[in-house]
């Protein structure tokens, strides 16, 4: 088992992120889809949303960092792996938020976003506030204030009307502390110690914020694989839990197919919560597939999983800016030129995705060499340190 290489997990990251894409894009320009603008309309409520589930994919996100964060220092027993992760884990992050909040107040500042326009096309309330930022209705781009959110508020209490997608930045930031603080003592201790360690973090972050025990799980599930190697299930154990997986992540509310969960919904009280641990449930099974021997995801653990793993956050980051200024514009420029809505629609969609991709991979770029240097800055720090002893 090579933890550097496990390229099939790098590829459900950048899948992940293709199905944030696609949610955002049908709630800026198709809402119907998913009950928006009509609540008997569209795929939410059933198994097959998860497609199109933004929020599940966020999910497998959280347990995907709590996982590859601590899997390497699992196998080589060196905490110096732990503490360059936390030592860089902020800078790690910084540069693309900066430039992704920079981008945001530059097509301001030159009114380029076209999203109130468009909006009013698509029936999407959802785009006209500029992407649910809670001010898109009267945004006034300040530089100061951009720089603010980009250096700090981003990170320290999850302001994020920039960009709503960086709403994950909080937790990305703390969560990745705890999967680190967390792993010695996985490694380390004997079982009934680790087990109580995971079971008192588990109901801290329920009470704290649920959406950190995405990193707890993602850190104990990458100790039980480098103790165990990989996963072996039988194949119609396998067909069971990829139908459970997809199902679990195609959970919002507990309405349609997922009706029968609504007692257990309302016995929980928190809808929010509970969603989020039923999508944790079904992050937490795809991950078992992926890591599980003779899935047919062999194709995945090579470059292609490579690439899609290096442009998820790339992606994940640059959406938003391009569906509020250039997808919003064509939508406004063809619609009194193309009469069928679903050409409209389609026409939109090419574009956008070309326009992405273009966005996607000059940030990837940046992002490489950012990654590069912070990790040189690491090194050279950690060896100044051991010097000095």
């Amino acid at each position: 088992m090579n933890p550097s290489k496990l390229y099939k997990l790098e590829a459900l990251r950048g899948i992940a992120s293709i199905v944030v894409y696609l949610w955002h894009f049908v709630l800026a320009f198709i809402p119907s889809w998913v009950g928006a603008t009509d609540k008997n309309f569209g795929i939410m409520g059933t198994p097959f949303f998860f497609v199109l589930n933004g929020h599940a994919s966020v999910m497998v996100f959280f347990v995907l960092s709590g996982f590859v964060l601590t899997v390497k220092y699992y196998a080589t027993d060196n905490i110096s792996i732990l503490v360059n992760g936390i030592i860089k884990r902020y800078f790690r992050l910084l540069g693309p938020v900066v430039v992704t909040i920079m981008l945001a107040w530059l097509l301001f500042e030159l009114n380029l976003y076209w999203y109130k326009e468009a909006a009013v096309i698509t029936a999407s309330e959802w785009l006209k506030d500029f992407a649910a930022s809670g001010r898109g209705y009267y945004f006034k781009a300040d530089l100061g204030n951009a720089l603010e959110q980009a250096f700090a508020y981003v990170f320290l209490i999850g302001e994020n009307y920039y960009c709503t997608n960086l709403w994950t930045m909080q937790y990305e930031l703390f969560g990745s502390f705890i999967a680190m603080f967390l792993a010695p003592v996985f490694l380390k201790t004997t079982k009934t110690p680790r087990l109580i360690a995971l079971v008192m973090f588990s109901i801290l972050c329920c009470f704290y914020s649920h959406y950190y025990l995405g990193f707890v799980a993602g850190a104990f599930l990458a100790w039980f694989y480098t103790k165990n190697g990989e996963f072996k299930f039988k194949p119609y154990v396998k067909v069971i839990m990829i139908i459970f997986s997809l199902t679990l992540l195609g959970f919002n509310n507990p309405v349609g197919f997922y009706a029968p969960l609504k007692p257990l919904a309302n016995w929980i009280t928190d809808p929010y919560a509970f969603r989020t641990f039923i999508q944790f449930a079904g992050a937490m099974l795809l991950m078992l597939l992926f890591l599980s021997k003779g899935t047919g995801l062999n194709f995945l653990d090579g470059k292609t999983g490579k690439w899609l793993g290096n442009v998820s956050f790339p992606l994940y980051l640059a959406q938003l800016a391009v569906f509020c200024s250039f997808s919003s514009w064509l939508v406004v420029f063809l619609n009194n030129k193309v009469t069928n809505y679903a050409l409209l629609i389609a026409i939109t969609f090419i574009g956008t995705t070309l326009v992405t991709l273009l966005m996607t991979v000059l940030l990837q770029k940046f992002d490489n060499n950012w990654v590069k240097w912070i990790n040189r800055i690491s090194v050279n720090y950690t060896a100044g340190l051991k010097e000095k002893k």
